[in-house]
């Protein structure tokens, strides 16, 4: 890992002696930085990928990239805040885009866009996981995901057109209860609009799914390397119950005197990660409006017992 301390701790008795040290990557100093309106303007055009290296260049942060990120240039250029983080920008335009940030172990930044990356291991009930969490939730489904934008208007597309541009993405729900996301910029097409619902989708139906597993050791006996977030990895657990593959959003290793040495992962459905492959986002049970009142209690209850 590459990165800095932040803070250091020393903690004694007349019979123990403890250090602390805290740290982050580097890319945590590029994330934290303002947007100065004096060395960087307000003001941005370009694709996601241009906009993100030029407000990364005066921190010295690089920019890597995975899978399919859009190269649709913004147009028109969008808009800063005066004193924004660069990341908070940087991730409201993503969203406009339906791609993720992430970070590099050596500390760059990371755009993550849809991608199909190999089955790098196995979790499995009674042979290496200690200990699992597993929840199964719909507090986030709907039964639709709308997004709305404006346009700039011109002789071919005014008034109405240019001010109610609208897609929508399916959820799994099947009640009426849809979503609606203003997009956060003005927009040249319709392709822009549905990227955005479908980033909202992403980020609410991809909750459905939540295991924590913990391991012995650090390093994935499949691959001889140590256990890595954004890798796909196979659950089986007949108790959850659940056997599929599931993407590691984030890995926690610990080391002490009464556990040893272990690995902790957090696991969510791979299409929440822009793993492709694997099983895709949900679908409504139909694309046209429901009405609540003539849903019958049989209809209910199938919808609720049916698995993810």
């Amino acid at each position: 890992m590459s990165g800095v301390i932040l803070v250091r701790q020393v903690a004694y008795d007349a019979n123990n002696h403890g250090v602390s040290l805290q740290g982050v990557g580097v890319s945590w100093y590029a994330a934290r930085a303002s947007i100065v309106p004096s060395i960087d303007g307000l003001t941005f055009g370009g694709s996601l990928v241009s906009i993100t290296e030029k407000l990364l260049a005066p921190t010295g942060v690089k920019l890597e990239t995975i899978g399919d990120i859009p190269g649709k240039p913004f147009d028109p250029p969008v808009q800063a805040n005066p004193g924004e983080s660069r990341f908070s920008f940087i991730e409201r335009l993503s969203r406009m885009r339906n791609v993720m940030i992430g970070s590099t172990s050596d500390g760059n930044w990371l755009l993550i866009g849809k991608h199909h990356p190999p089955i790098s291991g196995d979790l499995v009930e009674g042979f290496n996981i200690l200990s699992a969490q597993i929840v199964f939730t719909d507090h986030a489904a709907r039964d639709m995901f709308y997004a709305g934008a404006q346009k700039t208007a011109t002789d071919q597309s005014n008034m109405s057109d240019a001010a109610q541009q609208e897609r929508k993405a399916p959820g799994s729900l099947g009640r009426f209860s849809p979503l609606y996301v203003p997009v956060e910029h003005p927009v040249k097409d319709l392709d822009e609009v549905q990227w955005r619902a479908d980033h909202e989708q992403m980020w609410n139906e991809g909750e459905d799914i939540n295991a924590t597993v913990k391991v012995n050791g650090w390093f994935n006996p499949r691959t001889g390397n140590i256990w890595k977030a954004g890798q796909v990895y196979v659950l089986d657990s007949p108790m959850g119950p659940i056997r599929k593959p599931l993407g590691a959003r984030s890995v926690t290793y610990t080391q002490d005197r009464q556990s040893g040495t272990q690995t902790t992962l957090d696991l969510v459905p791979t299409w929440r990660l822009k793993m492709t492959g694997y099983g895709d986002a949900p679908t409504a049970q139909t694309d046209a409006m429901v009405d609540p009142s003539i849903i019958t209690q049989s209809e209910i209850i199938e919808t609720t017992i049916t698995p993810s």
